[in-house]
């Protein structure tokens, strides 16, 4: 996972204090129960579209209650690895 958003030419790096890292961390493993239609859809609407993508993994979709095909065409953008 990237957090990086500096510029290609800033070379000044900006460590997460511990307080923010454990932040990430708890947000991180909330994100990973993240399954079902609405959630996924909530995550990807409320979320940077540049920062942000989706594993594809049909057999997960279908656990998640989303359509896999519907899921395609709502985030196909986002997909950005498939399994």
């Amino acid at each position: 996972m990237h957090w990086d958003n500096r510029r290609l030419d800033d070379k000044k790096v900006v460590q997460l204090s511990d307080v923010e890292w454990n932040s990430m961390v708890q947000g991180l493993n909330k994100a990973g129960d993240v399954e079902q239609k609405e959630e996924i859809d909530r995550l990807m609407e409320t979320t940077d579209s540049n920062l942000v993508h989706l594993l594809f993994d049909k057999g997960h979709s279908e656990y998640g209650n989303y359509n896999p095909l519907e899921q395609l065409r709502n985030h196909y953008d986002r997909i950005k690895y498939v399994i």
